[in-house]
């Protein structure tokens, strides 16, 4: 197992997939963003950004779709638990061996008045079981398994 700062090499297959569609939706914004300088009455500029627009939603399902249902992190598992239809706003709970929920994991991208930005992932440890306030949250990590590795930190630490 990997720690926060260095996962287990080759423990993610989707990886290169996922790289390539976030720069993919980074270069749709990118074109978004060119469409605000072109005067409205140009030729197609409504449809072209229409599709762009979609395109910039496929490429968003397919980044949240590419992160594992489910993964194991020794005791720990990450199960992905909801997918909402806007740019990577998904959910995961971490649980024990047993189907003891130990916390969860959000992750959500930040909108920057042009474009949605890269992902992060918060991850909070709730041994309440969701009954009160998380113990302990840790937020900004780039993917659902690093922020996972954090967790599992944290919980040796206590």
């Amino acid at each position: 197992m990997g720690t926060a700062e260095e996962p287990t090499l080759g423990a993610d297959p989707l990886e290169p997939i996922r790289s390539a569609v976030q720069e993919a939706g980074l270069q749709v914004a990118s074109a978004l963003r060119a469409f605000e300088e072109l005067p409205p009455d140009c030729p197609d500029v409504a449809d072209i950004r229409d599709w762009l627009g979609g395109a910039a939603f496929l490429l968003s399902s397919a980044e949240v779709r590419s992160y594992p249902l489910r993964q194991s992190f020794g005791r720990l598992i990450l199960e992905r638990t909801e997918f909402q239809e806007t740019p990577l706003r998904a959910a995961w709970r971490v649980v024990d061996e047993a189907g003891a929920l130990v916390g969860t994991v959000i992750g959500q991208r930040k909108w920057l008045g042009h474009a949605h930005g890269r992902p992060t992932f918060t991850v909070a440890d709730d041994p309440t079981g969701g009954e009160r306030e998380d113990a302990w949250t840790s937020a900004g990590h780039p993917s659902p398994t690093l922020a996972v590795a954090a967790l599992v930190d944290h919980l040796e630490r206590r």
